[in-house]
């Protein structure tokens, strides 16, 4: 599918349920399922207390229904072969959602959007979605795909998975040890690099729990890794990421992968 190579695109490729259950990679996180015929409000509102939520099932099943009718809409329109635009896309269904905020006597403008986003969301490849963030951005890289049968599985919030206590050990044991066969060399470093700028404080004590606690050794992410964060490389790979001169930062990491084989 076109849309799928676009994911491919714009998402990290995950193969996230490998071998092992997301809930053991994941210990802390929210994994709730938005089933069709059992929507209610644990299944729509991640992470909250429902009785905050006290919606009746003729509602929710009311923004069910609407939200897919929009949906099928912006699909027939767009066609979803472009890049996905968010914006466009929240312009799309403000109508909508104001008519229907209307109905339902403007109860809960915040969690009425909230809900509304999220069955989209889960409709937007006619597939559910085991992990619901609470205030998740399905546009950005926290889409964990599963390669082998070309679906999504689900939608990593980093702020709500700290927020949570999800361990920073666990999210790396997920984007890199469960990638490390997928992953060519410039996906890995971009994947890298914009986790090097959402954790730059952890660095330090997460490479060396990670290394303590997984046999790494023998894996050539983690190996390049070690390589950046203790600085035997990293002065080099900058300076030439820093002068655009990305092609010999690449050739160079090429050596290293070739000096570790």
């Amino acid at each position: 599918m076109q849309i799928a190579k676009h994911y491919r695109r714009l998402s990290h490729i995950m193969q996230c349920y490998a071998d092992e259950p997301i809930g053991k990679l994941l210990p802390r996180a929210r994994i709730l399922p938005l089933d069709d015929c059992q929507i209610g409000v644990e299944s729509i509102v991640s992470g909250r207390p429902a009785f905050q939520f006290i919606w009746s099932r003729r509602t929710l099943t009311k923004i069910q229904k609407e939200a897919c009718r929009v949906l099928a809409d912006w699909q027939q329109r767009h066609c979803l072969v472009a890049p996905l635009d968010e914006k466009l896309f929240i312009q799309h269904i403000q109508k909508p959602l104001a008519e229907l905020q209307a109905a339902l006597h403007n109860r809960g403008k915040a969690a009425l959007f909230d809900r509304y986003l999220r069955v989209l969301k889960s409709k937007l490849l006619n597939q559910t979605i085991p992990l619901v963030p609470v205030h998740g951005d399905f546009w950005l890289n926290n889409v964990l795909w599963d390669e082998k049968d070309d679906r999504i599985r689900g939608i990593l919030d980093w702020d709500e998975s700290m927020d949570q206590g999800l361990p920073l050990l666990d999210v790396f044991h997920l984007l890199y040890w469960r990638t490390s066969s997928l992953y060519e060399l410039h996906s890995r470093w971009v994947l890298f690099l914009s986790l090097n700028k959402r954790f730059p404080g952890y660095r330090g004590r997460l490479i060396r729990e990670y290394c303590t606690r997984l046999s790494l050794e023998k894996d050539l992410i983690p190996w390049l890794f070690v390589r950046y964060w203790l600085g035997e490389a990293s002065k080099k790979i900058e300076g030439l990421f820093e002068s655009k001169e990305t092609l010999a930062a690449f050739a160079y990491l090429d050596d290293l992968i070739n000096e570790y084989q």
